[in-house]
């Protein structure tokens, strides 16, 4: 199991996004989904580490220290999947992340030759809002605005913006590639 970083705040709390994928890391581990959990993340800087909060957080909740290895130089999706396949040697493995960012991180998996799975943790209400209002709402505006620069049409601006926002939003609901399962028992099936 490959669990991908994201943000630790600087008195070592980890984010909420960062402790759902946890959690569903930590479900499938006991779920007999994998024998090993692998943590990577950014540890770039002196004062910075994504890595050893998250080894801890796995090993609080039950999981034993020797199961957990940890990746202090996955800068990014590209580096923590690359690393995996090339200084771990990981042939086959359980990306868990938010279903956004595993499009990519599977794809990326595939890339390098190996044989990836995807599983999204499942955040409630509020981390979908803020997930959908924060990233989405900055990216399509930037998008309307390139737009707008680009062709010096504020109707196509606005009305670009507003589509994509929709079709993101909606994609958060959409099922259509059957490799993401939200499901430990379905996971297990799909990797035997």
């Amino acid at each position: 199991i490959v669990v991908l970083g994201c943000a630790v705040y600087s008195d070592g709390t980890l984010s909420d996004m960062l402790r759902e994928r946890l959690d569903k890391a930590v479900e499938l581990y006991f779920a007999g989904a994998a024998p090993k959990i692998l943590m990577t993340g950014d540890h770039s800087g002196e004062y910075y580490n994504e890595v050893n909060p998250m080894k801890e957080y796995a090993v609080s909740k039950g999981v034993p220290a020797k199961d957990v290895y940890v990746d202090h130089y996955g800068v990014n999706t590209y580096d923590s999947i690359w690393r995996a396949a090339n200084t771990f040697g990981l042939e086959k493995i359980v990306i868990v992340s938010q279903k956004y960012h595993l499009y990519r991180s599977v794809y990326c998996a595939e890339y390098l030759g190996m044989n990836a799975y995807g599983v999204a943790e499942v955040r409630g209400v509020r981390g979908l809002m803020l997930w959908i209002v924060g990233s989405m709402l900055v990216i399509e505006t930037v998008g309307a605005g390139l737009l707008y620069y680009r062709f010096h049409d504020w109707y196509m601006a606005v009305f670009f913006s507003v589509m994509s926002f929709c079709n993101a939003g909606f994609s958060l609901y959409s099922d259509s590639l059957a490799r993401f399962a939200n499901d430990p028992l379905v996971l297990m099936t799909l990797a035997a």
